[in-house]
């Protein structure tokens, strides 16, 4: 009898450490997962920062063709004048 109340004794407090390690792990896959969306928001933020940048980029290679231009036609002016 007392080899089974010892047995059983032992997976109690086996089932007890094991009820806290599934707490620990909840916990930590609570905090990994608080930590990925934390993550997906910067994410976001930095594809907006680049899609901005994108444009910037295309607007002012727009502007540099006009200024391309501009000079070219300023040069012909000038090698025209002389």
């Amino acid at each position: 009898m007392r080899a089974s109340q010892a047995s059983v004794s032992e997976s109690e407090k086996r089932l007890v450490a094991l009820r806290g390690e599934i707490k620990s792990t909840e916990a930590q896959l609570n905090a990994s997962q608080s930590e990925l969306k934390s993550l997906e928001g910067k994410l976001v933020a930095v594809r907006g920062d680049i899609k901005t940048a994108e444009v910037k980029l295309k607007t002012s290679n727009a502007e540099l063709k006009t200024l391309e231009e501009k000079l070219a036609v300023v040069r012909r002016d000038v090698q025209a004048s002389t």
